[in-house]
């Protein structure tokens, strides 16, 4: 059974420096849960953290966290639209080496 902290499932292992960014995530206009979920390693260098939307799903969207690794994160929404402006105007970038 996976342990609940407000809005963010902490079942699995959450990539260190990600922590804070899906914490801010439940907090996001629409959101009603964040649910991190598998762990990839990483096979390049780390360009930073970044987060992308990979696509929308039935009850929200699908995210991919990178932090050198990759992180899958599921956001179940209320209000899909808010949250993707949200999400639009929030997310870490990759940077541009």
């Amino acid at each position: 059974m996976g342990l609940r902290h407000q809005k963010l499932k902490k079942e699995h292992s959450i990539l260190g420096p990600g922590l804070e960014l899906l914490e801010q995530m439940s907090k996001a206009p629409g959101v009603t849960r964040v649910i991190p979920g598998r762990i990839k390693a990483g096979r390049g260098p780390a360009r930073g953290l970044y987060c992308t939307v990979q696509y929308r799903t039935e009850s929200g969207f699908k995210l991919l966290l990178h932090t050198g690794s990759v992180q899958e994160v599921f956001l179940v929404c209320s209000d899909p639209a808010a949250t993707q402006a949200w999400l639009e105007q929030n997310l870490p970038r990759p940077r541009q080496d």
